[in-house]
């Protein structure tokens, strides 16, 4: 089983792109874990509402054409939210009743597309605060890591 991990844009701070590489060095010690950067769309300036849901449905079409198969969770800040311990669970129940990949999606700075909310499989609040999209990875990345040590009962998780 692979974990994707969809994000829109690429990191250009150092100390962000060695954070996301630690901990996808970490993290295939358990799991094939792939990140998937998408091209970040432009917001145009002074744009409308219309114009913020036209590009968030482009994003959903463009993240749509790299997904392959199995469910799609998406960090978003009206997801469930879980503890780290809840996560480390709910990501064991999810690969035992999937042998497809989990495809985890971070959406662009405004957000998902209400058509890729309907289609996701599970949606996933990790705060009710912002966090910057580089950040975000780090902090998802070393989520997934954290519930793998919880699961195998290997220290890292106080």
């Amino acid at each position: 089983m692979t974990y994707k991990l969809f994000v829109f844009g690429k990191l250009k701070e150092a100390y962000l792109k060695d954070a996301v590489d630690d901990y996808l060095n970490r993290l295939n010690h358990y799991r094939t874990v792939e990140l998937i950067e998408l091209t970040d769309l432009k917001e145009p300036k002074n744009a409308s509402a219309k114009d913020l849901e036209r590009l968030k449905e482009k994003e959903a079409e463009t993240l749509l054409k790299h997904y392959k198969s199995g469910p799609i969770i998406l960090f978003d800040e009206t997801g469930k939210t879980l503890d780290s311990t809840q996560f480390s669970t709910w990501l064991s129940d999810l690969e035992t009743r999937h042998t497809q990949d989990l495809n985890f999606v971070i959406g662009g700075s405004n957000g998902h597309a209400a058509s890729l909310k309907q289609k996701a499989d599970a949606r996933l609040s990790f705060s009710k605060m912002t966090f910057p999209h580089g950040l975000f990875r780090v902090i998802a990345l070393e989520q997934m890591y954290r519930a793998m040590k919880i699961r195998f009962n290997e220290t890292y998780h106080k």
